[in-house]
């Protein structure tokens, strides 16, 4: 198995007033997100063979999107490379869902393939560990 020198957790946030999902590397993002574990794991650096995923939000109603995209279109403020995964399946690898859901306008991402009810799958993200490969 390769070696990557750098995997680090993705811990999943949300927080109210609106509703909505953050992703991040640091374990504290501050004030008004409730930290709700760790989402999946990813590679904090560049890699052969990964991509970066840009974190990007949008407000009215405000909400964060993660993508392999560099420019996903207008309404969007890209905030730089959240972190790295992999573009297609891997030895290790697991799919990571993007999910959407209407009412309120929200973005989620899970490793499991259905969340359940009101959220709408929008296929595989990206490809990342469910845990350090080891």
């Amino acid at each position: 198995m390769a070696q990557y020198p750098v995997i680090v957790p993705i811990y999943q946030y949300h927080a109210e007033d609106p509703w909505r999902y953050q992703y991040s590397i640091s374990p504290d993002i501050g004030s008004g997100w409730m930290r709700d574990g760790i989402g999946f794991f990813a590679l904090g650096k560049d890699e052969v063979g990964v991509v970066p995923i840009y974190g990007y939000h949008a407000e009215n109603p405000w909400r964060y999107q993660y993508s392999t995209d560099p420019n996903i279109g207008s309404g969007w403020v890209k905030e730089g490379i959240a972190f790295y995964a992999f573009p297609n399946p891997g030895t290790y690898t697991i799919p990571v869902y993007g999910y959407h859901a209407k009412d309120p306008w929200r973005y989620q991402y899970s490793t499991d393939p259905n969340i359940g009810s009101g959220w709408i799958n929008d296929g595989i993200a990206f490809h990342t560990f469910a845990a350090i490969p080891g």
